[in-house]
Formats: structure tokens, C-alpha cells, sequence
């Protein structure tokens, strides 16, 4: 981890046995703890302050290509107003989800490191997964071509979206009913998930050669939503 005020290096975390894919910050305790994924098919949990590894994540059989917390704490857990919660890290309630090449998404309890469910269905490996804001669903994308929506509670998949031609890298909640997705296939496709429908899509430069990534931004400016994209061949690109 490096200072952005003067570029020096004040923390390196050691311990992954392969090549880290993904990383992500905690949404509690004021982001000190950090999970990670990586190519020896482990997640592993360090807190940033001490740069101790505090857990590993065993489950997968492949490669862990993406990594992401939970928005919220799951229904019966109390919450402040710090979002601290409770427990070792302070994560209780918290939970993990994972995207991997052995085709699958496990969901894993943050205290406890402890895989919680399994999410089957893609065909092929799975390059991205997100929570929605509330919690209750997952959205993930795959080398299958399709961007599958998953109810947490009960563990099913209950959206299939059909209609990249070729790998699905990223996908987001652009808001509660509608999920974006990029593609090697060089599309923005947006989804409505209420209709399982396909509501507009976005093409990407002549130069780009596909989407890796996607964000939104809220624009401080005029309170609009930012499309922000990463691409094969280099360019980052913003719509308004």
C-alpha cells in the first residue's frame, strides 16, 4: 500500500502463495481491513493497520477472481451509526461473496471465515460478482456469456440474461432493478431485472477491444449518474 501525499510504500501484506486478482476494502470499521483473492484459490482477510492476515478463506478449487462485502448487515444484526457492527473484526453479519474459475460463487461469514453457500450454474468461469445495496441478491458475470441474478435467501438463480456474444468481465447495480454488464464482446448492456429484459446497450470505441471494467459515479456537479469503463486495449472512458 503506498501514501498518495508523498508515493512511498508503508505497508506490504505477504502471505498468498499466486498471482492477487482482486482486492477490496471492508465497508466497516472505517475500511481497516482488506480481503483479497487470488490464484492459489484462497481469500484471505488482513487488517491494514497492523498488516497482519487475520484469516483464510478455503473452499475453492480454482483460481478467485473477484472478491466483494456486503453492502449491509444481514437482517438481525444490530448496527450503529459507525457501521461498526460486532464480533473480532467487527464485521458480524457481514458477509463475503467470491467469483472463481472453478465456475461457482461462495458466500462466506466474515467473523468466522466460514463458507455459508455455494451459488451453481454458470458454465464456465466466473469473472465478476456484486451485491445489490440491500443485500439480497447477487449479480455475476462469466466466461458463459451470460449475467445470472441470485437470491441470497434461498441460494437459487432466478435470472438468466442472454445476450453478450462473448465473455461478461464486470457487472453493477446501476440502481435497484437494473444491472450493467461489460464484455470482451466490446458492449455496455443494460438489464431489467423485474422483466428479465435487455434495455439498451452502449458500444464501445473502435480502439477498445472489450470491457473489463464498469463503475457508476454520482457527479457532484449535477447530481448525475457517471458511466465509467476500463477497456482491453487501455483507455478508460466516462459517459454522462
Amino acid at each position: 500500500m503506498w501514501d498518495f501525499e508523498t508515493s512511498e510504500k508503508f505497508q506490504e501484506l505477504c502471505g498468498h502463495k499466486g498471482s492477487v486478482c482482486t482486492i477490496q476494502f471492508s465497508p466497516f470499521n472505517n475500511n481497516q481491513y482488506l480481503c483479497s483473492g487470488s490464484w492459489d484459490k484462497t481469500l484471505r482477510l488482513w487488517d491494514i493497520k497492523t498488516g497482519k492476515m487475520l484469516s483464510v478463506f478455503n473452499g475453492h478449487t480454482s483460481c478467485v477472481w473477484r472478491v466483494e462485502f456486503s453492502p449491509v448487515q444481514s437482517e438481525g444484526d444490530t448496527n450503529d451509526d459507525q457501521c461498526t457492527g460486532n464480533g473480532v473484526v467487527g464485521g458480524a453479519g457481514y458477509t463475503l461473496c467470491s467469483a472463481s474459475h472453478d465456475n461457482t460463487i461462495r458466500q462466506w461469514d466474515v467473523e468466522q471465515a466460514k463458507e455459508l453457500a455455494v451459488f451453481k450454474g454458470h458454465e464456465n468461469y466466473v469473472y465478476s460478482v456484486k451485491y445489490s445495496s440491500t443485500g439480497t441478491t447477487l449479480c455475476s458475470g462469466s466466461e458463459d456469456k451470460t449475467v445470472r441474478l441470485w437470491d441470497i435467501r434461498s441460494k437459487k438463480n432466478i435470472h438468466i440474461l442472454r445476450g453478450h456474444t462473448k465473455a461478461v468481465w464486470a457487472v453493477e447495480y446501476e440502481r435497484a432493478n437494473t444491472i450493467c454488464s461489460g464484455s470482451i464482446d466490446n458492449t455496455i448492456r443494460f438489464w431489467d431485472t423485474r422483466v428479465n429484459k435487455q434495455l439498451h446497450v452502449i458500444n464501445g470505441g473502435n480502439d477498445d477491444k472489450g470491457i473489463l471494467s464498469i463503475y457508476f459515479q454520482t457527479s457532484k456537479e449535477d447530481r448525475g449518474q457517471q458511466l465509467i469503463y476500463g477497456t482491453c486495449n487501455g483507455p478508460i472512458r466516462i459517459y454522462k
